[in-house]
């Protein structure tokens, strides 16, 4: 499959690289690193879309050494193309017919007076033009069109690579580049390097190990020794290797990580039925354990690795004093979020939303809080009793143990009785959330027979286990020649495609 993505790519002129609505690091440095490819070294035409209302950040690829995305390099909606033909001084009285034929379309004009000036008539075409789509991290057209609904006309107009990792992926492309025996996307993209003979620059080599050892929790959590051989491999040159990036980055890294995923414990929400959980991370919790804005931007789907069982997770996170990002991921069919950030003012998809506020903590968590309630729960959402139970909690971590027992002790008596007065109220509404609705996802810890190895022996086993990448060798040589993948005649357009 890599050699026909390679005949591919010696075939087309213009590329658009579509990212998923939800960015992880793994799919940020697999963007960045396609975008150099396609762009830098292949002279391609390039953009990368970006659904309508979202930021693509530069920031996650930037948290690991990538900072050259020219301006000009996102768009945020793609047209399909129209051709017209435009035909003067004919009268109106004429009739225009058209049938396909053997070699194409044919287009009959015939005027019922005059004669048509073949010099002064002209045929142009208009919207977006490229010759393939590159889809990377999407699992599926389902969610490729749920993301780029003002895309989606152009987007299956043309062929999709399909470039992912994930084993459940539909394989919806013309071209699949899915392999599930690796960990990350990345580990793909390190192999369509190799099987074009492309040397990887420090730069990006560096990029790749470090979104591997990041995604894969310092090597812990693989899903083959195929992805130990690829970081090998690309820490075998340099002054930092792999031993160093685990040692020097990822552990320090993953301090932060740690110490987020304990505040995030603390400050974690569920509704009574258990159905719905938020998180609130104002600036201070971030500034008590150094959190850099790189870090945040790669922890949307967080609140899913902390509790298994929940239907949404919404996270509320102040960016700067007083401005608010809420981001929202729903991991059930039933669960639609396109309403509900759209009354935060924000933008969102049926599985993924988010939206900027701003206001006082207090204020913009009973908002997001009332429309969870309206658009999710009907209304039944007691958001006043959640966000005094969230200020409790609060205040319960800044008062002393003794203090801590007591108000927990009057906060649960309290809660309590207005159970009881629920209950004669409303006898259809809450169930009491069972503790065992709320545990620990294990897949987040599960252990590595890695993990008491040192970075150097894995080295050396990677060593004695040769990477499996493609080379240009394995292809042949010979120049990037072949007939026409999408058979496109035009040029980019100007304002889409930058040089």
């Amino acid at each position: 499959m890599y050699k026909e993505f390679k005949s591919i790519l010696n075939r087309v002129r213009t590329i658009l690289i579509v990212p998923p609505a939800a960015q992880t690091i793994d799919s940020a440095v697999s963007v960045a690193l396609l975008y150099h490819l396609f762009k830098d070294l292949l002279n391609k035409k390039t953009a990368i879309l970006v659904p309508r209302g979202y930021t693509y950040s530069p920031r996650m690829a930037e948290s690991v050494g990538y900072n050259s995305f020219p301006e000009g390099s996102f768009v945020e909606r793609v047209l399909p193309l129209t051709y017209t033909i435009t035909v003067p001084d004919v009268e109106k009285e004429c009739v225009v017919e058209h049938k396909f034929v053997e070699d194409g379309l044919k287009v009959i004009i015939k005027p019922k007076k005059g004669k048509i000036d073949l010099e002064k008539s002209l045929f142009s075409a208009e919207g977006d033009r490229f010759d393939i789509v590159v889809a990377v991290g999407v699992q599926s057209k389902e969610m490729l069109n749920d993301a780029y609904k003002d895309s989606e006309e152009a987007i299956s107009s043309v062929d999709i690579i399909n470039i992912d990792h994930h084993p459940g992926n539909a394989k919806f492309g013309a071209l699949n580049l899915v392999d599930s025996t690796v960990s990350t996307t990345t580990e793909v993209v390190v192999k369509i390097f190799g099987s074009l003979g492309v040397k990887f620059e420090d730069e990006f080599r560096l990029m790749a190990l470090k979104s591997i050892v990041l995604e894969t929790d310092g090597l812990r959590r693989i899903s083959s020794v195929e992805t130990i051989k690829t970081a090998a491999f690309l820490g075998g040159n340099g002054d930092m290797g792999l031993k160093e990036i685990i040692e020097e980055y990822y552990l320090s890294f993953n301090k932060v990580g740690l110490k987020l995923r304990k505040e995030m414990f603390e400050r974690v929400n569920l509704d009574p039925s258990g159905q719905c959980m938020w998180c609130v991370l104002p600036k201070r919790v971030q500034d008590k354990i150094s959190l850099s804005s790189g870090v945040l931007e790669g922890i949307d789907h967080l609140p899913f690795n902390i509790c298994k069982g929940v239907k949404s997770a919404f996270l509320v996170y102040e960016v700067e004093p007083n401005q608010w990002k809420v981001v929202g991921i729903a991991n059930d069919r039933n669960v639609n979020l396109f309403k509900l950030f759209k009354s935060l003012g924000g933008k969102g998809v049926a599985w993924y939303g988010v939206a900027e506020m701003s206001g006082e903590e207090e204020i913009v968590v009973k908002t997001v809080l009332k429309a969870i309630g309206e658009e999710l729960f009907k209304g039944n959402f007691p958001v006043e009793d959640l966000t005094q139970k969230n200020e409790e909690k609060e205040e319960s971590k800044a008062a002393s143990p003794e203090q801590s027992v007591v108000r927990q002790g009057a906060a649960k008596q309290k809660r309590s009785d207005e159970t009881e007065m629920s209950k004669s109220s409303n006898p259809e509404g809450y169930k009491p959330q069972k503790v065992s609705e709320s545990i620990v996802d294990s897949q987040s810890i599960v252990k590595s027979p890695f993990k008491k190895t040192d970075p150097s022996e894995l080295e050396k086993f990677a060593a004695e286990n040769s990477p499996q990448l493609p080379s240009a060798s394995s292809f042949g040589s010979g120049s990037m020649t072949g007939d026409g993948f999408n058979k496109s005649p035009f040029v980019p357009a100007p304002e889409l495609f930058s040089e």
